[in-house]
């Protein structure tokens, strides 16, 4: 069995990567949506 330190230090990495994953994806469709708003004002 693992301690609780390094239980929750994986715990927490794991946090992160999940944090760093989401607002990837959002600043992404984020970006996707405000192209999409450009070219129809364009247009």
């Amino acid at each position: 069995m693992k301690g609780i330190c390094s239980c929750s230090g994986e715990r927490l990495s794991d946090v992160y990567h999940i944090l760093i994953l989401t607002s990837s994806q959002y600043l992404l469709s984020f970006r996707y949506i405000i192209h999409l708003f450009f070219r129809n004002i364009k247009y």
